[in-house]
């Protein structure tokens, strides 16, 4: 009986699979060497993003904080486990940031409901008139007063996340702007909320047609000719009336012919 012999290796063999091996293997720690290394360069860039933006220069250098860019969840997660204190700089900065944003929408609120307010106000449809008996009067009346709910409402909101004290709310909402009042106590009460919260409200200086005497107005260089605006503001200070508005227009030097 003939024996078969196992096949004995050569060298060449050997050598071969020995680097085939080691080849192989060296591939796989360089991929994961790589994959540190693009993590490490990720933390190292998300590291100096933050602090350059937040925090100054990476050298310390104090600069202020020109405005406010959210990192991503991932983003955030690789910052707390990377550098605890930066990230709860950065939680901080956050909520500030959220709470500036939502000072920001609420002061936008205001001053639209309250240039709402004015341009309904100025179509002489509400007060004492009898026009706030027309069709076009009982809208305005509903629509001012809800207007006015709105305001109260933004102002309970912003005494209960402590932008308004409530003190200055009470002060407001003895203020609070309503169709029953005259025009130019309704004036005054949008002026005094615009001027108590700093606000930049549209058409304001219109308000001031609602409580100047047509004395008050400015007289003009005589023959000058009657712009609609003021002619619009004689109308309002004297009731309505036409005849009663051309003599003051023709006393204060303009050329109603």
């Amino acid at each position: 009986m003939v024996e078969i012999l196992p096949e004995v290796p050569s060298f060449g063999q050997l050598l071969g699979r020995g680097l085939g091996g080691g080849i192989g293997q060296g591939l796989s720690q360089a991929a994961q060497f790589a994959q540190q290394m693009a993590l490490q360069k990720q933390k190292e860039a998300l590291k100096h993003d933050f602090y350059s933006q937040f925090l100054g220069s990476p050298m310390g250098e104090e600069e202020p904080m020109k405005g406010f860019k959210p990192l991503s969840p991932q983003q955030e997660t690789i910052l707390a486990l990377e550098d605890p204190k930066a990230f709860t700089a950065y939680s901080n900065l956050k909520e500030s940031h959220g709470k500036e944003q939502e000072k920001a929408q609420q002061k936008e609120n205001l001053q639209g409901t309250l240039g709402e307010m004015i341009d309904t106000l100025s179509e002489g449809r509400l007060g004492y008139t009898p026009k706030r008996l027309s069709k076009k009067g009982r809208r305005d009346v509903q629509y001012f007063d809800t207007l006015g709910t709105q305001l109260e409402s933004i102002g309970k909101d912003m005494v209960s996340k402590g932008v308004l004290s409530a003190p200055r709310f009470a002060y407001l909402l003895g203020n609070l702007p309503s169709s029953g009042k005259t025009d130019a106590a309704n004036a005054g009460a949008i002026e005094a909320w615009a001027q108590e919260l700093k606000l930049d409200v549209p058409g304001i200086e219109k308000l001031k047609a609602l409580y100047e005497s047509p004395e008050d107005i400015k007289k003009t260089k005589p023959g000058t000719p009657l712009d609609l605006e003021t002619m619009e503001k004689i109308y309002k200070k004297t009731g309505g009336d036409k005849e009663k508005a051309k003599a003051v227009a023709k006393k204060m030097g303009y050329d109603i012919e």
